[in-house]
């Protein structure tokens, strides 16, 4: 008999969304693919939240307003410009705002998209189930396959389909 065990994770739902806390919402537009004139790395990208509360801003200054306050670290984030030491970023949700650097990280996370998300044992449909995830489950990127993510999350460790997260795109493959 397969036992399947459900994970839990700590995750703060504010407005429907894990690990933010405001009512403001900010608009991003859509980015072409292209080199960050900071850092030289690939424009858009996927970072992750480094500390524990973070601001996202109007602009890239703190003069500006804060539309977003990030209160859960790993959040997976999408950078999709760079002015100094700050990036704009937006969440799955497609909001966020500018945001200090050193609040961020490269470490790979993601967010699981809907509840009931399968680990696998190996990157294959057929494969032995570990655990199912929630929705919005947070998990630390290990390597992605052309379909498949092996993701850690909460002690459990296991491949997920790319359709099941946020945080990866689809044509990425790294170790």
């Amino acid at each position: 008999m397969k036992q399947t065990i459900k994970l839990f994770l700590l995750i703060i739902l504010v407005f429907g969304y894990p690990g933010i806390s405001s009512p403001q919402e900010t608009e991003v537009a859509e980015v072409e693919n292209k080199i960050g004139k900071e850092t030289g790395l690939p424009i858009p990208r996927y970072v992750s939240m480094k500390a524990t509360r973070g601001n996202a801003r109007k602009g890239s200054n703190i003069k500006y307003a804060v539309n977003w306050v990030f209160i859960k670290p790993g959040i997976p984030l999408r950078v999709l410009d760079e002015d100094g030491s700050w990036r704009l970023v937006e969440t799955q949700d497609g909001v966020g705002g500018w945001m200090f650097s050193s609040l961020l990280t490269g470490k790979r996370t993601v967010l699981t998209t809907r509840g009931n998300t399968p680990l696998k044992a190996l990157p294959d449909e057929n494969s032995k189930t570990i655990a199912l995830a929630e929705e919005k489950v947070i998990g630390d990127v290990l390597k992605c396959e052309l379909d498949w993510c092996e993701i850690e999350s909460n002690g459990f460790k296991g491949w997920v389909q790319k359709t099941n997260l946020w945080g990866v795109d689809p044509e990425e493959i790294f170790e």
